[in-house]
């Protein structure tokens, strides 16, 4: 049995961790598929964090702020909201 870390479901902490692994395979000369094998992850989810690297640095492998904005997508504006609070 193939057990395989989804990259969604673990901690951004644990997440920046293995991309920062992934990077350091690479530079090291191992193949998308290999790094997939020693950290298991997909073989896709390395390759993408390599193109990442590839295209950006390791500002394009750095952990992205995920979900809405504050205040985005809001029924009540600021100040009726404040009024309901209150």
């Amino acid at each position: 049995m193939d057990i395989r870390i989804n990259l969604v479901r673990v901690s951004p902490e644990t997440r920046e961790t293995i991309k920062r692994q992934v990077v350091n395979l690479y530079q090291n000369g191992y193949k998308a598929k290999k790094i997939g094998e020693i950290l298991c992850i997909s073989e896709y989810a390395a390759r993408r964090i390599i193109d990442a690297y590839k295209e950006k640095g390791m500002g394009g492998v750095k952990e992205a702020t995920r979900g809405r904005k504050e205040g985005e997508k809001r029924i009540l504006s600021a100040k009726q909201e404040k009024k309901f609070k209150a």
